[in-house]
């Protein structure tokens, strides 16, 4: 029967009591915020004029007698979380009395919990209490949380410091502050709005169906078999029952043949989702990981797994191709991948569960499903993917953005789905999963790119045929979301390795490396393969040139290897604070890339993408011409790979470095000079990150932002170089040279001070000015002809490389009789 909380309430005259048997009260734990809020926003949003109401699927429940209170065994969490919106909207719009008059049972709560008595207090005096917060009055939070409401709640008089030693009670005061974040600024609605909404509106907004197992002739004892795979069956039991309908409606006329017996599709998935494929999922949520103490993490249940097959199977089966809709596909592509999809009927309105999708469940299914519950594997290997860790992965995901498959991830699952539904020889599939995993893991994602990628594994699946690798050496495919340089350079191994087996242990163990992850285009660069190619594909090669090229190939690739280790994750850990390789590299030329304003030095990982597998990526234009500058950044690095000795990196950067700086005759700009023999100016970077004003400013940052801690390089470069000089007394009378000022903008130039710790008022001030450094000293000490006999300072402008000798002058005019 459909009912609301209020109904539920009225009709139970003697209570809604949680027994004992049930567990605390869980949404307000942190490892269910997601959800937790995710149910808020809908709860609300059920309560929008523009909006349909919301049904919260099945709760049970049972009485021992007549007239006595109402036992939940299924829905518990729902139903208190309801009670809480209930009390929290009527004391928002001052609605209490009203809200007492179905929640209250004689001296306590209608609605209570059996399971600590600490929790039965909690609510009795949440809904008794006429003194209760109010919201124009709360308490300041805790720095750096949204516990207005639960901390003034926890200041009233009649609230026991016991309470929140209980669980439950923590986890209302969780979802008040929650609801308060949600409901408490909604000023538009009205100060009745929403609790008028909530009780009153016809038809209702937020209901449930009840079921009470007595008067259905349900026992206990099937509530306890419902339970038996770990938590309550509640939205998958209730998402499994709608498919089952939905499928007799899309009036598919197919039949699959099993064990002597003919199926029609609903049929076979009725019979098939409680049975082989029920194993499957069963075996899945046993087989993760258990937490720190031994024990099964308790946010990983059989319902999870099952829904999460079919909300993975739907995003691999959505259709992508219509143009039109685009938008619209990537909205829902988007709600899949980021399990904002939660009822049936949100995919049902979303378009996610039509024929295809029907066909596709089975197909994938049946394919993975085998005696026993464990899933089935066909690659022969398990380095270019693995099988096994990826349907856990896919089919066991229930934590936050971070936990959750990356777009490559999907990409990846949905060309493997692809090929498994294909029917093609699974021979074919370990070649499939290197490409299109290649494919993935370097393209950048975004809402239509994802759309174009998953709609490009299935075109990729139907032009290549009998071979990929001919397909992709004689006709590489268009874009179609891909990255084109990527494209490119699989049409170049492919051409490679049909050419010479001998080629596929080399690119395959340079594939494999975690870092370059796929993408070695700018190894086929520095051996001289992509040259190579430019004026001859592979198959016109003679023996002696395929010979000599490979040769080459596993050189540069034991060179890479050294800088960029395989366990590494990135760049070799040389010397802290030296920068070898960063400062090398600028031995060689510039190879920071840029955006806008600022230059970076490149890190392992960077969330804007400044990283050195950028650098090493190289790119293309959009015409699919090379990209000039990119490539002469990229050069740098082959460069120094060139003179490196594997058997000694430090030594060879080192020398790199030494004899840059020793050699007069290279024409170094100031600032690379600069980097080059300071490298605690890099360091000072840990954001990795500059700011030019030109080629004459340049900031080092140490956060992202200007009103953080900045330095001017060539001021900061000059006080490293004049610091030696002026502690050895060449200055003298200067003997005290202050640090840079640091100003907080870049209105304000950056000063050097050179003082005479003997002298009071002696000083001189430097900085810098358009890539040349002003030195304002007392008129006393210049010893030009030309100075006016009323000026007080007088400003020097000089070049980087003449301060020395502009000081050793004033000092000279300074000490003359």
């Amino acid at each position: 029967m459909r009912t609301t909380l209020r109904q539920l309430l009225v009709n139970h005259a003697a209570g809604v009591i949680i027994p004992k048997l049930q567990r605390d009260y869980a949404q307000g734990r942190e490892s269910a915020t997601r959800i937790r809020r995710r149910f808020l926003r809908d709860l609300h949003t059920a309560l929008q004029d523009s909006s349909p109401p919301l049904n919260l699927d099945f709760v049970y429940g049972s009485q021992e007698s007549a007239g006595a209170p109402l036992l939940p065994l299924d829905g518990q969490q729902r139903l208190t979380t309801l009670f809480l919106l209930h009390w929290y909207l009527a004391l928002r719009d001052g609605q209490l009395d009203h809200f007492r008059t179905y929640a209250q049972h004689q001296a306590g709560s209608r609605f209570n919990y059996e399971v600590r008595p600490t929790a039965t207090a909690f609510f009795d005096k949440l809904v008794t209490e006429r003194v209760q917060p109010e919201l124009g009055a709360l308490l300041p939070p805790d720095p750096g949380r949204s516990n207005a409401l639960s901390r003034t709640l926890q200041n009233q008089s009649w609230f026991f410091l016991s309470y929140v030693r209980d669980p439950t009670v923590r986890s209302c005061l969780t979802v008040i502050d929650d609801l308060h974040a949600q409901f408490g600024m909604q000023a538009e609605l009205g100060r009745a709005g929403l609790y008028d909404r909530l009780v009153h509106a016809e038809p209702p907004r937020i209901t449930f169906d009840f079921l009470s197992l007595e008067r259905f002739k349900l026992s206990d004892e099937l509530y306890i078999k419902m339970n038996a795979r770990g938590r309550p069956l509640t939205r998958f039991e209730n998402f499994k029952a709608q498919l089952e309908a939905h499928i007799g409606q899309l009036g598919l006329t197919e039949t699959i043949s099993d064990a002597g017996q003919t199926w029609g599709l609903r049929e076979h998935v009725a019979r098939q989702i409680d049975g082989a494929w029920c194993d499957l999922f069963w075996d899945l949520s046993r087989s993760t990981d258990p937490g720190h103490d031994g024990t099964q993490d308790a946010d990983i249940s059989y319902d999870d797994v099952a829904l999460n097959a079919l909300r993975s199977i739907a995003l691999v089966a959505f259709p992508c191709d219509d143009t039109e809709r685009r938008s619209e596909i990537g909205l829902s592509l988007a709600a899949l991948a980021d399990e904002k999809l939660d009822a049936f009927s949100e995919y049902a309105a979303a378009g996610a569960v039509d024929a295809p999708f029907v066909h596709a469940l089975i197909a994938l299914l049946d394919c993975w499903t085998k005696a026993g519950g464990k899933p089935n594997t066909f690659l022969s290997r398990s380095d270019y993917y693995d099988e096994g860790a990826m349907l856990r992965a896919f089919l066991t995901a229930t934590g936050g953005r971070e936990q959750r498959p990356s777009r490559a991830d999907w990409v990846r699952f949905s060309a493997y789905c692809a090929y498994l539904r294909s029917g093609r020889p699974l021979c074919g599939l370990d070649e499939w999963v290197r490409v299109t995993g290649n494919l993935a893991r370097n393209t950048v994602y975004d809402r239509d790119i994802f759309r174009l990628t998953l709609a490009g594994t299935r075109q990729l699946l139907a032009e290549s045929g009998d071979s990929l690798l001919e397909h992709l050496a004689t006709a590489p495919p268009a874009r179609r979301g891909f990255s084109a340089q990527q494209l490119r350079e699989e049409a170049i191994k492919a051409q490679l390795l049909l050419r010479d087996p001998a080629w596929r242990a080399l690119i395959e163990h340079a594939e494999l490396h975690p870092y370059f992850a796929g993408q070695i285009e700018f190894l086929l660069e520095f051996s001289g393969v992509l040259q190579r190619c430019a004026s001859g594909a592979p198959a016109t090669w003679s023996d002696a040139e395929n010979h000599t090229i490979r040769a080459r190939f596993v050189e540069v690739l034991a060179s890479a290897e050294a800088l960029f280790p395989r366990a590494g994750g990135g760049l070799r850990k040389l010397p802290e604070h030296q920068h070898l390789w960063e400062r090398a590299l600028l031995c060689m030329g510039d190879y920071l890339l840029s955006a806008s304003t600022r230059r970076y030095f490149l890190a392992n990982k960077h969330k804007w993408d400044f990283t050195w597998k950028r650098l090493l990526r190289s790119g293309l234009n959009r015409d699919w011409t090379r990209n000039t500058q990119l490539d002469e950044k990229r050069a740098l690095v082959g460069r120094v790979l060139e003179a490196v000795d594997v058997s000694d990196v430090e030594a060879s950067l080192r020398a790199i470095i030494t004899r840059t700086l020793a050699d007069e005759t290279l024409a170094i700009p100031p600032w690379r000079q600069a980097l080059i023999t300071h490298p605690e100016l890099i360091a000072y970077c840990r954001r990795r990150e500059t700011r030019w004003l030109g080629a004459s400013t340049i900031y080092l940052l140490s956060k992202s932002q200007l009103n953080s801690r900045h330095r001017e390089l060539y001021t900061w470069a000059l006080e490293r170089r004049l610091r030696p000089r002026v502690d050895a007394g060449e200055f003298a009378p200067l003997d005290q040279l202050d640090p840079p000022t640091q100003p907080s903008s870049t209105a304000e130039e950056p000063k050097l001070i050179l003082s005479a710790s003997a002298v009071p008022g002696l000083a001189c001030d430097i900085w810098n000015q358009d890539g040349r450094f002003v030195l304002q000293v007392p008129r006393e000490w210049d010893p030009r002809a030309t100075a006016g006999p009323d000026a007080e300072l007088e400003d020097w402008v000089v070049s980087f490389g003449e301060i020395e000798d502009t000081l050793r002058t004033l000092v000279a005019h300074l000490q003359r009789p």
